[in-house]
């Protein structure tokens, strides 16, 4: 994503329901891969989702209109995280996870 945010995501079998972890280091860089080969960037807030292949199979095309879906919402979560500079402004986990829930229960349609 750029912006000192990384969102790795993927869909698997090994699990029943979305699975997210978070990790926030205001001070410290995480050096994170990219896409780029050898190449790492410097993150400080990396989001990582999984999500069951079951409830978000992939049509022919291998993709599914569901994940593509929840993919593009967080996303957009993660813009506005960036865009505010608001994930520097957390003072402790609690901040940032009641921050997530409001939005979540205020934007988030799918």
């Amino acid at each position: 994503m750029g912006g000192g945010i990384a969102f790795p995501h993927g869909r698997i079998n090994l699990i029943q329901s979305p699975l997210i972890s978070i990790g926030l280091s205001p001070k410290n860089n995480i050096m994170f891969p990219s896409k780029t080969k050898g190449r790492k960037i410097s993150t400080n807030f990396v989001y990582m989702l999984l999500l069951p292949s079951t409830d978000f199979p992939a049509n022919i095309s291998g993709k599914s209109k569901k994940y593509i879906e929840t993919i593009a919402e967080v996303a957009k979560f993660l813009k506005i995280l960036k865009s505010g500079k608001l994930i520097k402004n957390f003072k402790n986990k609690k901040q940032f996870l009641d921050y997530v829930s409001d939005y979540k229960e205020k934007w988030i349609k799918i």
